[in-house]
This record gives structure tokens, sequence and C-alpha cells, in this order.
């Protein structure tokens, strides 16, 4: 049944990774915000991704999860609030003992594990029809009346990931009004990737360049360390190559 048209939800977004699944939560978010201004929307993620979400203006706040809390405490930390919905976006067993103990109004969504593992393995199509992970997000949704807005997911950066973006590219020698090529290698657990393209792309990128632009163009070679995402991304946004 569609919730009350006269209350104001109070909603938990379950999604602990990782960052192209939590940023596809995004269209969900707004359109909830949108149907429900009023509504309190708490999203729970690992504590590496909270800046992902932490400047959404359609999100109230963002718990995140350390390695060392245990499932009883985040049972304590989901029963300190007496949720109207507990939207499940991970599914599966990590969040199997959270519905089991924390109890509450869960819903989930299908997320097609054995279609898609018969098209990974056997390359048999069994999906009936295409929908895309965001949209499919919604159905978890569903008593909540709201419907995916054909936008993109989005991401929003505060003042301070731009300002520590600018001081990287000075230390590093490049500047904000030069152009450059920011690459962005993905390796959650090795930097063997961001290695390989350090030492064997960017030079090919160099060798590429017209003499016209090379002058102009400062290729610099660096890792995040314990920059957030939000301001790496800052740093990819900055300039470009064209």
């Amino acid at each position: 049944m569609p919730y009350s048209i006269f209350l104001s939800p109070d909603i938990l977004v379950v999604r602990f990774s990782a960052i192209g699944d939590i940023l596809l939560t995004t269209p969900l978010l707004r359109a909830i915000r949108a149907k429900w201004p009023g509504a309190r929307i708490t999203v729970l993620t690992k504590r590496q991704y909270v800046s992902l979400v932490s400047d959404n203006p359609n999100v109230t706040e963002v718990f995140g999860i350390a390695p060392q809390d245990r499932i009883r405490d985040l049972v304590k930390l989901i029963r300190r609030v007496d949720y109207t919905h507990i939207l499940d976006l991970q599914g599966g067993l990590r969040t199997a003992p959270l519905r089991l103990l924390a109890g509450g109004p869960w819903s989930g969504y299908s997320n097609r594990r054995f279609a898609r593992a018969m098209l990974i393995r056997f390359k048999h199509n069994r999906y009936e029809e295409h929908v895309p992970v965001a949209e499919r997000y919604f159905e978890a949704a569903a008593d909540l009346g709201v419907i995916p807005d054909g936008e993109p997911p989005e991401f929003f950066l505060n003042s301070t990931a731009e300002e520590k973006a600018a001081a990287w590219l000075t230390r590093a020698g490049v500047g904000t009004r030069r152009p450059f090529v920011a690459v962005a290698p993905g390796a959650a657990h090795s930097s063997v990737y961001a290695v390989t393209i350090c030492r064997f792309v960017l030079p090919l990128i160099a060798r590429a360049t017209p003499d016209s632009k090379r002058k102009r163009t400062a290729l610099s070679c660096g890792f995040a360390g314990s920059y957030t995402y939000d301001s790496i991304v800052s740093l990819l946004l900055g300039r470009t190559l064209t």
C-alpha cells in the first residue's frame, strides 16, 4: 500500500559498496526527495564511501561503517530510529543478518543473480527485459510511489574537495590553468594498474600529443593516498586535454 501523503517518511537506504553501485542509488534518492520533500533520508554505507553521498542535497545524513564494527553495533544503530522504510539495495548474505536481527520494514529489489550468472558464465541471456540497475533499485521503494525521472546518477562536490584538488595540482607543478590529462585507474585491492599506467601509458600519451599542445600540457602521475573520492573527482574535473 502506498505511504500516506499526510506523513513524512523516515527512510534508511542500505548500500555498503562499491563506488559505482552507490552512485547508482542517487536517481532513487532524488526521486524520493522530489516526492517527499519532508522525508528524512539516511544512507548506510562503508566509511570509505561516505563522501560519495554526504554532499548530496537529497540525503539528510550518512552513517559510515568501519571495518571493526560488529553486526550487533549496526543493529543498535538501525534500531535507534523508528524507520518507516528500510530499503535494502545491497541484498544477499551481507544484509541478511541485519534484516533478521534489527527487524523493521525492510524491502529489497530483484538483483537477477541467476540471469546474471547465466549470461556471464554461459553467454545465455535469461533476462526477460533490460532494466538498468539504477531503475531496479526503485523496486525497493514501490510503496513510496516514486518513479525514475530519466535523469542520470549525480555526484556533488563541496568547496573543501575543490580546494584540496587545487592544492594537489599546485604541489604537483601542474597548476589549475593549464590543460592536463587525468587518468584514474581502478584497483580496489592492488596498485598494479596504476603503476602500469604511470610507467607505460602516460609516456605514450605524451608522445602522441602534438607539439603545439604538448608545450601547454602537463602530465602528472600521482596517487590519491588519503584523498576522499570527492577530492579525486575534483582533480578529474579540473581540466581535460582536448
